[in-house]
């Protein structure tokens, strides 16, 4: 009887284990871009499991739960996002780079989160993912309407042009008072 019970203690607590390495970076994936436009991003995952990874991504409907997995249960579909990524990969070396590419029609805030699996369903491991998407082109700032350009330069439409000419004028004004000052200061110092 002691031996069964050794035998089964032996047996039961020196039996082999298996862990799975997996690993996904970036942690956090930002996507910036213009409505109906489509942004990519690579990610890379890092694995020493052989057979499939099954991908997904999944959004959360309200910000203030954006760091709990277990809200995250809308679907692309749902918030009207377009997502092009390889749901489905069979993992055949360690590293693996993959893209991932968005295209929301509308302008707002998104979180959503990519989640890859072993087949089994053993491990996982995700990357949160931030969307920004504005409405148009002119949404985005542009440094290059700080300074403008002089001499003839202007080349860009629209509001641009306009921007570029205000810091023109500004700038004209700008040397006349400067010029005005030296004027003053020449007639103080004469006097």
């Amino acid at each position: 009887m002691k031996f069964l019970i050794l035998f089964l203690f032996i047996f039961l607590f020196i039996s082999p284990i298996y862990g799975i390495e997996l690993g996904i970076s970036p942690g956090n994936i930002n996507f910036k871009g213009n409505a109906s436009e489509k942004i990519c991003q690579n990610i890379s995952i890092h694995t020493d499991y052989q057979g499939k990874l099954i991908g997904e991504i999944k959004w959360v409907k309200d910000i203030n739960l954006i760091k709990k997995i277990e809200n995250y249960k809308s679907n692309s579909f749902e918030k009207g996002i377009e997502a092009e990524y390889s749901s489905i990969i069979n993992v055949r070396k360690e590293n693996i780079i993959s893209e991932v590419c968005l295209k929301a029609n509308k302008s707002g805030n998104y979180y959503g989160a990519i989640i890859y699996k072993t087949e089994g369903g053993y491990a996982g491991v995700g990357s949160w993912i931030e969307v920004n998407i504005n409405k148009n082109k002119e949404n985005i700032p542009d440094t290059s309407l700080i300074t403008g350009y002089f001499g003839g330069m202007i080349e860009k439409q629209g509001m641009n042009n306009s921007l570029s000419l205000i810091t023109i004028v500004i700038f004209i004004m700008l040397l006349i008072m400067l010029s005005v000052l030296l004027v003053i200061h020449r007639k103080l110092k004469k006097e």
